[in-house]
């Protein structure tokens, strides 16, 4: 794997890269495959044709979403898991709301990084 911030191969495991100190996963210049030059905002890597992750959802927008509309799985839908979404929906009315603390819980820890780090379609969530 290389970094997408500078292009220096890193390990597969590694979180962030030594080269350049940016988090694995992170920056948007180099093809995380092949590390080749990236065109700006481009889908697919020209070289290898790797499609390119993008973030385009806010963690911040997801985590309070579900802290403060959590029951009602908001931050679910907005993330794009629209099947979870509607379940939060039945289990808070099936329990009379205290069901709600599921998605107050995944709010908080959505903030904290812990479980929910990507949307749907599997792109990283924005900082």
């Amino acid at each position: 794997m290389f970094c997408r911030e500078c292009g220096k191969q890193i390990s597969n495991n590694a979180s962030v890269c030594p080269g350049c100190g940016v988090s694995a996963g992170k920056g948007s210049n180099f093809c995380p495959a092949c590390a080749s030059e990236l065109e700006p905002s481009s889908e697919f890597c020209v070289k290898c044709g790797t499609k390119i992750l993008v973030a385009t959802r806010s963690k911040l927008a997801a985590g309070l979403l579900g802290i403060f509309l959590g029951s009602w799985g908001i931050h679910r839908f907005y993330l794009g898991y629209i099947n979870i979404g509607i379940i939060q929906i039945v289990v808070t009315f099936i329990t009379c709301g205290i069901g709600g603390l599921w998605g107050f819980i995944e709010g908080i820890l959505i903030l904290c990084g812990n479980t929910i780090t990507t949307d749907a379609d599997g792109n990283p969530l924005n900082e």
